[in-house]
């Protein structure tokens, strides 16, 4: 177990520590790079995920509730947490973004493919989809209100093209629109593509920003989204009657680091790029310790 763990996380944290290396070297764009993957790279990954996935509609419908409720229990935690600490609008919508969105896809699904097997990946493929359109909408709301007023802000979810390549894929899947290889083969070539440039693009960002490891928001989302999401997501799925396998890899989803794409979303919407892109670095690494932790638990 400790030997596969060790064989998903140390490529991980050498694609981070590359985009760091090539932060340094080359000074890339780093908003350019983030809108690429925003508008292209994260359209893809949603639509290959969705269209290709194996999972029932039975097991999307519950999961994928599952999913929404955890998000919303989390917000609503995070906004008294934040009306406690009077925290300022940016730095309210940095604070959701580190702490509702796990990183469920480019981290989450090879632990637990790694872990859980095959049929652990199908389960949460479904997740990782309604994480991805939640993303899409709540995220970019929860971050653009950062700066926005909130009829900028529902506009700006229109304009997330995500949302749109979730649609197509639920059609493909329907079978009212079918898209060829061509199409199918291209989706997945820039989902292959999406992964590791979202781990060398948190490198480069997180290298870029003057680390404030005693702002004390950094350690209080960390905790949210290490500890106190599983428990959540635990209670939710005893409610729902998810069966125990399935339980399981909902709650090591849950479990899961930052999601990358937030420092992206800070980034876009100047939500305290700083703060997100701490907490993200601090909970990828304190989950080397804290996923097989959890693991003993099943």
């Amino acid at each position: 177990m400790l030997y596969t763990l060790t064989s998903v996380m140390v490529p991980i944290g050498l694609f981070i520590l590359s985009g760091a290396v090539a932060k340094v070297l080359l000074n890339p764009d780093l908003r350019l790079l983030a809108r690429i993957n925003l508008y292209v790279l994260s359209p893809a990954l949603v639509f290959h995920c969705l269209a290709n996935s194996r999972a029932s509609s039975s097991s999307l419908l519950t999961l994928g509730l599952g999913t929404l409720i955890l998000s919303f229990v989390l917000t609503g935690l995070t906004t008294m947490w934040a009306k406690i600490r009077r925290y300022g609008r940016a730095e309210t919508s940095g604070f959701y973004l580190a702490t509702v969105f796990a990183n469920a896809g480019n981290f989450g699904l090879p632990v637990t493919m790694a872990t859980l097997g095959t049929r652990g990946s199908e389960i949460a493929i479904a997740i990782i989809v309604v994480q991805q359109i939640l993303m899409f909408t709540l995220g970019v709301y929860l971050a653009s209100r950062s700066n926005l007023s909130v009829s900028a802000s529902l506009g700006s979810i229109a304009r997330m093209p995500s949302i749109y390549a979730a649609f197509l894929a639920i059609l493909h899947r329907q079978k009212f629109i079918i898209f060829g290889q061509p199409s199918l083969q291209l989706a997945s070539l820039l989902t292959q593509a999406a992964i590791p440039l979202f781990l060398i693009l948190l490198g480069a960002q997180v290298s870029s920003h003057k680390f404030e490891w005693r702002n004390s928001a950094i350690y209080v989302a960390s905790v949210f989204r290490l500890a106190i999401a599983p428990i959540i997501a635990l209670a939710i799925a005893r409610l729902l009657g998810i069966d125990s396998f399935g339980t399981n890899v909902f709650v090591l989803e849950s479990a899961m680091p930052t999601a990358v794409i937030t420092t992206m979303l800070a980034v876009e919407y100047n939500a305290t790029p700083a703060m997100v892109s701490c907490v993200t670095l601090l909970t990828t690494v304190a989950s080397i310790v804290t996923i097989p932790i959890l693991l003993t638990l099943f």
